[in-house]
């Protein structure tokens, strides 16, 4: 199958360069193999996926174009094998154990893998995350098939700017857009990716984006368990360096954060422990390229250690960079949970009444203060007004409105003073300070 291009599938006519997509076979025949990867036109899933070049190997696993002789068209193919732990013998596609010691390793990994191909098939009605076709196992490992992604990682395409610092609106532009597929992903299926970072996040011919490599991802629901710790130094922020460190969508929301200030200073940030021990960064704003102050902080915000203080989901931190930049809000309509009801909440996560929970009534004004005629009562503190503030889930929207009924000590959101008697709107997991800091409330939503 000489005439056959190893990277698109189509007839070469022998040449050594496809006249298609100008892959250049020749010298992909010639160059060091990889040990472990399977021989180009080895056939997997029963016969219905073809094997072509190498498009990517890392630790855990190796990716290789191919092509779906069901569908007639091509995808890619990412198999389960583990570098140091895992080899291929020769004249053989199955995979085997180093050695007897690393087969409880070899079976985590794999276990792992398919919690990938898991979360990947729980995105599949999402635009921006790359699709899965299937998943499977033979030659004694893992596969899944996904469509194939034309485009440039996020880190090459910084590559074709001057000193790889992308412009402003378009890099605002392109976070934004992996912001709303992110929300989509923590609320549709309540997990969160755990590896955002320039090269995870495909630029598309069309400008569009692809969000890839689940592999780290978790569900939220067990945002408080022990989680292995594998990150980008730079993009993860301290709870990830922890396994017991509290994670969940302000997880993601750092690394957006690391991600924006990577393209519009074409550096990295210091690593998390580093900042937590006192190194600093340079402001986007006094770095003299002209970024705004506005969306300088707005990316501080996301870039806050402290969970509890950093904006706290992909929708609020996408709303806040594109209004510093005066780009339109993100869409955030239409993301509750297709056949679920939603259960709209106020929770306290510190201070007085610490835990405590109140669900609200959809599309109505709900009350909070010390008055025992509030619908919420509070108690512990003198801090708190009267009547306080008022919490409102707008169903249309998923969103929540707050407003400050004139309190003594305030209303804070990221140490922002709220004015009273203005609406401010805000989303799934947003948190708020009442009695200059006395009770910290969080909003969100439930499903089912």
């Amino acid at each position: 199958m000489s005439d056959i291009c190893l990277n698109c599938f189509s007839e070469t006519g022998g040449a050594s360069i496809c006249p298609v997509c100008h892959f250049d076979n020749g010298m992909y025949r010639i160059k060091k193999k990889n040990d472990l990867a399977l021989a180009p036109f080895t056939s997997v899933g029963n016969g219905r996926f073809l094997l072509g070049a190498i498009l990517g190997a890392g630790g855990f696993g190796i990716t290789y174009a191919a092509y779906d002789n069901k569908m007639r068209m091509r995808c890619s193919i990412k198999e389960y094998a583990p570098l140091n732990i895992a080899v291929r013998q020769v004249n053989s596609t199955e995979l085997v154990v180093a050695d007897e010691s690393k087969r409880k390793i070899y079976q985590h990994g794999r276990k792992r893998f398919y919690e990938e191909a898991e979360a990947l098939y729980k995105c599949r009605d999402i635009p921006e995350i790359v699709s899965l076709i299937g998943y499977f196992q033979e030659n004694n490992t893992a596969y899944f098939a996904m469509e194939y992604i034309e485009g440039l990682t996020l880190r090459n395409y910084a590559k074709l700017y001057p000193n790889r610092r992308v412009a402003e609106k378009k890099a605002v532009e392109i976070v934004s857009k992996t912001c709303i597929a992110l929300e989509q992903v923590h609320s549709k299926t309540h997990i969160f990716h755990r590896d955002i970072s320039p090269e995870n996040i495909m630029i598309m011919r069309d400008e569009g984006i692809k969000l890839i490599d689940f592999g780290s991802a978790k569900n939220l629901d067990g945002a408080n368990s022990r989680f292995s710790i594998v990150l980008k130094p730079g993009f993860a922020p301290p709870e990830q360096y922890i396994s017991t460190g509290k994670q969940g969508r302000y997880t993601d929301v750092y690394a957006l954060a690391g991600t924006l200030y990577f393209l519009l200073s074409g550096q990295t940030l210091p690593p998390a422990p580093e900042r937590a021990s006192g190194v600093t960064y340079v402001k986007l704003k006094d770095m003299g390229y002209g970024i705004t102050p506005a969306l300088s902080d707005a990316i501080d915000r996301g870039l806050i250690l402290k969970v509890e203080d950093r904006i706290q989901t992909a929708a609020e931190f996408g709303n806040a960079i594109s209004d510093a930049c005066g780009l339109p809000k993100i869409s955030v309509i239409g993301l509750s949970m297709t056949g679920t009801a939603a259960k709209p909440y106020v929770e306290v996560v510190s201070g007085i009444m610490n835990h405590a929970k109140w669900y609200l009534p959809p599309d109505k004004n709900v009350l909070l203060g010390r008055s025992e005629e509030d619908d919420i009562v509070t108690q512990g503190s003198q801090m708190i007004s009267n009547k306080h503030i008022t919490v409102r889930y707008v169903t249309a929207t998923n969103s929540f409105q707050i407003t400050d009924m004139g309190s003594t000590n305030g209303t804070y959101r990221n140490d922002v003073h709220l004015l009273p008697h203005h609406t401010y709107e805000m989303t799934d997991g947003a948190v708020i300070e009442l009695g200059a800091g006395v009770m910290k409330l969080k909003v969100g939503v439930q499903y089912g």
